[in-house]
């Protein structure tokens, strides 16, 4: 029995290098294709490496100690990385004393390419939808239909349109 739990956590270990491995050469692809700078490549390398057992989830500050940088910068490479689609993000909240605090985030790395492509969609609508000053059900319902046509007509390697340009086809309905 003892065995068994022995290589089940060796396979997980395993399934946890491999996945930093594929992020990391993710990373260095965007790096290269200058869509990173040097600095969100470092902090997205240092992030990679705090995925253990437990999750990921580092604050800001312990990621920003461990690449070299200041704590915005780290917001600014995470923010990069969440409209790439690289990092999902999701709020950790804990309750003490009746009452609910927030505590550091927990991240997940997406390495494949439909993940990839997936969250940065999402991003991309919270970006539109934050941005519009007025947005009708029926606009909603046109948005998300354009959304999920781009989805499947744009490959994950592929660049989505930019939030200005889902904001003017908005406005053109209007």
């Amino acid at each position: 029995m003892s065995k068994d739990i022995d290589v089940l956590s060796i396979d997980r270990a395993a399934a946890r290098a491999g996945i930093k491995q594929r992020f990391r050469q993710l990373v260095l692809k965007r790096l290269y294709g200058r869509e990173l700078t040097h600095a969100q490549a470092s902090v997205l390398m240092r992030l990679a490496t705090f995925l253990g057992r437990d999750g990921l989830y580092p604050s800001h500050a312990t990621i920003a100690t461990a690449a070299g940088v200041s704590a915005r910068t780290v917001i600014r490479a995470l923010d990069k990385a969440y409209s790439m689609g690289l990092v999902t993000r999701r709020l950790r909240r804990i309750r003490c004393a009746g009452r609910v605090l927030r505590t550091s985030n927990a991240y997940t790395l997406n390495v494949r390419p439909e993940a990839v492509a997936s969250a940065s969609s999402v991003h991309l609508a919270r970006a539109v939808f934050s941005r519009c000053k007025v947005l009708s059900d029926s606009l909603t319902q046109k948005a998300r239909k354009i959304s999920k046509e781009d989805n499947k007509s744009v490959k994950a390697s592929e660049g989505h349109r930019s939030v200005d340009e889902y904001l003017r086809i908005i406005a053109s309905w209007v």
